[in-house]
């Protein structure tokens, strides 16, 4: 076999990263409902954004190529 595919998932570290990143877009979002459904969605928000990235699978090949 020339080339396999080693596949992993995103540490915690790594999805607090990208959590931090997204933030200031969240924010921003957020702006845009009224501001008593601000805290519920921010909530929502940030869940489902660490919900996804946890179930990432990262492919990284490895191997010859040919």
């Amino acid at each position: 076999m020339l080339h396999t595919e080693e596949k992993r998932t995103l540490s915690d570290n790594e999805i607090k990263e990208i959590v931090e990143k997204i933030t200031p877009t969240i924010e921003y979002g957020l702006l845009q409902t009224t501001p008593e459904h601000r805290e519920d969605l921010r909530q929502h928000l940030y869940e489902m954004s660490i919900k996804t990235l946890k179930n990432v699978r990262l492919t990284e090949p490895k191997g010859l190529f040919i």
